[in-house]
This record gives structure tokens, C-alpha cells and sequence, in this order.
């Protein structure tokens, strides 16, 4: 190590610049990568939207666990799918063989659905919160 900072001492300005200089580039580069790398691929906790139709308002709360997503129903039975995320873009798969889509927020603390099929469509636009 005392070899190291006798080398260094030894460098003029510009040079010790150029190498400071390259290991905070190094270190910033190593911090993105493993950022992207080990970034969580899941969600979790509950999401919940508020939901006006015309003179009633409703709120619709999925339930993240896993590669899991529950829509939690006050009246009737829960319904369970799955789901993955591939960047900022989410895919659910119910369970009757529909798809749809969301985009979820670079917080990942919230996304709004942007298409799917069947009854689901009706949820287009509609943006989810997660529940603090």
C-alpha cells in the first residue's frame, strides 16, 4: 500500500486527476451494474386504486406475494393470478387464460394498467398505489 501512495506522489496533477478520476468511474460502474443486477424482480404488500363510476367510488386492492397477485374482493371470492415484470413493464396472467398490462413507476411504488382483454379492459388507466 505505501508503494501504491509513493507512485501516486510521484504523478503530476493532471495525472492523479485522470486516475481519481477513473476510479470514481469504475466504482459508478460497478454500483449500476450491480444495482440492475440484483434488483428485486418482485413485488410486494398491497397496491390499491380508487375507482369513480360516475356517482360511485369504489377501491380495488392487489396483493403481491411472490410471482403471486391476489385481487383482494370485498364481496365474493378473491382472485388469484400471476405475474412478471420485465423492466418497468408488468404482465399479468389470470387464471380464465387472459393477459394484461401495467407500467410500473421507477419508485416501484405505484402502475397504472395500460391494456388487457376480456372483462379485465374495463381496468384500463386505472392507476394502483402502494399501500404504506
Amino acid at each position: 500500500m505505501n508503494n501504491l501512495k509513493a507512485k501516486f506522489k510521484n504523478l503530476n496533477r493532471a495525472q492523479q486527476c485522470v486516475w481519481i478520476g477513473g476510479i470514481i468511474v469504475a466504482v459508478l460502474f460497478i454500483f449500476i451494474v450491480g444495482k440492475s443486477t440484483f434488483a428485486p424482480n418482485q413485488l410486494s404488500g398491497s397496491y390499491t386504486a380508487t375507482i369513480n363510476a360516475g356517482f360511485m367510488t369504489s377501491k380495488d386492492t392487489m396483493k403481491f406475494d411472490g410471482n403471486t397477485v391476489t385481487e383482494l374482493r370485498k364481496y365474493g371470492k378473491d382472485i388469484k393470478s400471476t405475474y412478471s415484470i420485465d423492466g418497468n413493464n408488468i404482465t399479468f396472467k389470470f387464471n380464465d387464460g387472459t393477459v394484461g398490462h401495467a407500467k410500473l413507476s421507477d419508485d416501484r411504488k405505484s402502475f397504472k394498467i395500460t391494456s388487457a382483454e376480456g372483462l379485465a379492459a374495463l381496468g384500463t388507466g386505472i392507476k394502483y398505489t402502494k399501500d404504506e
